[in-house]
């Protein structure tokens, strides 16, 4: 019969937490900059970046483990914390550039992240987001709300105008 070999907890070394005292400083000095994002010819402030800054930051601030999904629950947020000026400064950032994507696009899905998964943004900016998304001025189909239960829209929903 086999005996269960207990699992070594990882130990952090004092260069690890010097390494994420690092990234961490890296990530808040360098991540509420303008950036070129996907497909800009120059850098902008994206609320969407912003967004995702700050998300990792909270979640950090909050949670005190880097994720759920690892095994390991090490409380980096006691060794390296997250400063709530940090978050105050990601929260600035962000409200410098809502209800826009960018200077130079008024909308864009990956504003829908602000919303889900990080849950970031107050509900009055949820609605406002998510209608801009909905019937975005230019587009050319209207589409009706979803009936209540409904998890996809159906192709014969949405009709030209």
């Amino acid at each position: 019969m086999e005996t269960a070999t207990p699992k070594k907890a990882r130990v952090f070394t004092h260069e690890d937490f010097t390494l994420i005292s690092h990234i961490r400083n890296y990530i808040f000095n360098m991540g509420f900059e303008a950036d070129y994002g996907v497909w800009e010819e120059g850098p902008e402030e994206h609320s969407s970046s912003f967004g995702a800054v700050l998300g990792g930051l909270m979640m950090w601030f909050d949670q005190g483990f880097y994720d759920y999904k690892y095994k390991n629950k090490i409380e980096i947020s006691r060794y390296v914390p997250v400063r709530e000026r940090m978050i105050a400064d990601g929260f600035g950032a962000l409200s410098r550039v809502l209800s826009r994507e960018s200077g130079t696009r008024p909308y864009d899905l990956s504003q829908l992240s602000l919303i889900w998964p990080y849950n970031i943004i107050d509900f009055d900016t949820k609605k406002t987001t998510a209608a801009q998304h909905r019937n975005p001025p230019g587009r050319t189909t209207r589409c009706p709300p979803l009936p209540r239960g409904r998890l996809l829209r159906q192709r014969h929903l949405c009709r030209p105008r």
